[in-house]
């Protein structure tokens, strides 16, 4: 699987891939959210899904703009041809640049199924998703809050996967998870303080257990995929966002991925 991966190194130099693997999962980090594009063609060419898979997001924006129309029209024409030279321009020159539409992209060309993103800051809320849900959370530490967090047992919203109950994302399906660090950055760019992130990923529910580390790391070993993003340009520079990756890894991934 990671000998696979590493045929995506060649598609876009300046997105600086790094493809690993983790339990069994594979990893792909790269620096523009954009990408995941690619590292989703590049799974569903492989035949790593059984059908569309869910995608559960980190990140402060929901990244589901609307592309420019003929921008559109061409990542379609790219999808139909099936060229990972003509997939990896398109991502790279007909995708937004602030990767702010790569989401409904991903939906239009059917490379996905619902989308779940967590950490989400933006506003206004966006249209609706052509053919899929799209459910837009906040921290996962107040979701997981008991007193009206909405991945607390007893909440109306349904949320594709989550079983309430165990705090886990369970069932048969397939699903990414993909990670933008500045989902860990504030809204004018900067990362958390080192505190308030540690602070995050322990925080649990009142009655304890199912901390958001936790929480993170089952979403991570049951994924067909993991993508992070450091999106320094989001995250106050390349070395803030090495810093916001040296410490997701430390809470999540036991400190593999930044290893060495």
């Amino acid at each position: 699987m990671r000998s696979q991966l590493d045929g995506l190194r060649y598609l876009d130099v300046h997105q600086h891939w790094l493809v690993t693997c983790w339990h069994g999962t594979p990893v792909v980090i790269f620096d523009d959210e954009r990408a995941v594009l690619t590292a989703l063609w590049e799974a569903r060419l492989l035949g790593w899904f059984q059908r569309r898979p869910l995608l559960i997001r980190l990140d402060a924006h929901h990244d589901q703009w609307p592309l420019e129309p003929a921008a559109e029209q061409a990542w379609l024409t790219a999808i139909q041809r099936g060229s990972r030279r003509e997939i990896a321009m398109s991502v790279e020159f007909d995708i937004g640049c602030d990767d702010a539409d790569w989401v409904r992209a991903a939906a239009v060309a059917q490379l996905t199924g619902d989308v779940v993103t967590f950490y989400l800051t933006e506003k206004p809320d966006p249209a609706p998703l052509p053919g899929v849900s799209s459910v837009l959370l906040g921290r996962i530490s107040a979701e997981l809050d008991q007193a009206g967090g909405r991945l607390a047992a007893g909440s109306d919203l349904v949320i594709p996967g989550w079983d309430a109950r165990t705090a886990r994302f369970g069932g048969d399906f397939d699903y990414v998870l993909s990670i933008d660090l500045d989902a860990f950055s504030t809204t004018s760019g900067s990362p958390w303080p080192a505190a308030e992130l540690a602070a995050e990923l322990t925080a649990g529910r009142p009655s304890g257990g199912a901390r958001v580390c936790d929480v993170l790391s089952a979403l991570a070993e049951r994924a067909a995929l993991v993508t992070i993003a450091r999106e320094p340009a989001y995250c106050g520079g390349d070395l803030a966002a090495a810093g916001i990756l040296r410490a997701l890894d430390d809470g999540v991934f036991g400190g593999a991925l930044t290893a060495g």
